[in-house]
């Protein structure tokens, strides 16, 4: 017998695609998809009005048992949309749809001095040097190929944090706390506010074996981290970067980097007026429309 999956399929726009595919995916999506849909009423203003801007239509493929529309809700507020986002559900028949994100899953290499790849690949034997980090696609929470998870890799690439404490707040699926095990972190915290996302991150662990796993403290949300770091990674999105700003603050060592990532080129300025007053501006870079913002307090 067939299981009937539910499609959920809402039109934005372009500068709001990719961190809806973020959300989608926290939301436990199975498979997402992406196409130009540059003719279709994006918003609904009122009854009788709407309005025509370049857009994209997402499909997001979930578990019945794990779909609820209050995703549009968290859409809408977290980005701050001034309006309603229109969109339908459907039923499609269930596919294989670990061996289709397999497919979209290739190794990377940062620096060349990080791998990190899906446990079917084998890493390069020429570079003795290089850390390497297993990880498998299934319940979402992210696989490192989505541009700010790419930018924390490449700093953390740049910038082992050897035999040092690092904080991953927000972790999602752990990529960036395994990545700074592999790379000499001797303790790493990794927390989020969704249990699933410390069950992805634990079970990635358990790919890379006990030296990440003796190394790697997964902190719930209703725990407290137990200590300071010199190193935090936070990559999430701009308004809840900046709610955090205070708690990051404590937890950040005098001197310390914070690593932000998450945040469209747009929202740069905001995020610097969140966090100016008590650290400093390192680095900004641009990766595609994401920016990450290296900050030293």
């Amino acid at each position: 017998m067939t299981t009937t999956l539910k499609q959920l399929t809402l039109t934005t726009t372009k500068c709001h695609a990719d961190p809806i595919e973020e959300l989608l995916i926290g939301a436990g999506a199975l498979a997402i998809s992406m196409q130009e849909d540059k003719k279709q009423d994006l918003f609904q203003l009122q009854p009788d009005e709407s309005i025509l801007w370049e857009t994209i239509k997402i499909s997001a493929i979930f578990n019945p048992d794990n779909f609820n529309t209050e995703i549009i809700t968290i859409i809408e507020q977290t980005l701050d949309l001034p309006q309603k986002i229109l969109f339908n559900i459907n039923d499609v028949p269930e596919k294989n749809w670990v061996l289709e994100s397999q497919k979209n899953f290739p190794a990377q290499t940062y620096n060349n001095k990080l791998w990190l790849g899906p446990s079917w690949e084998t890493p390069p034997s020429d570079n003795t040097n290089l850390a390497i980090v297993y990880l498998n696609p299934g319940v979402a929470f992210g696989t490192g190929t989505h541009p700010t998870t790419q930018l924390c890799l490449q700093w953390l690439a740049e910038n082992p944090p050897i035999n040092k404490t690092v904080i991953d707040y927000g972790c999602g699926s752990g990529v960036l706390a395994l990545a700074a095990i592999a790379l000499g972190s001797d303790k790493v915290f990794a927390t989020d506010h969704d249990e699933q996302a410390l069950a992805a991150t634990q079970q990635n662990a358990s790919y890379n074996g006990d030296h990440f796993t003796d190394k790697l403290n997964i902190i719930s949300p209703n725990e407290d981290i137990p200590k300071t770091a010199p190193i935090i990674l936070a990559n999430i999105l701009a308004n809840p970067l900046i709610e955090l700003q205070p708690t990051l603050d404590k937890l950040m060592e005098k001197s310390g980097v914070l690593v932000l990532s998450g945040i469209l080129s747009n929202e740069t300025d905001k995020i610097i007026s969140a966090y100016e007053n008590n650290f400093s501006i390192d680095s900004i870079i641009q990766q595609q429309e994401w920016v990450r913002i290296t900050l030293t307090k």
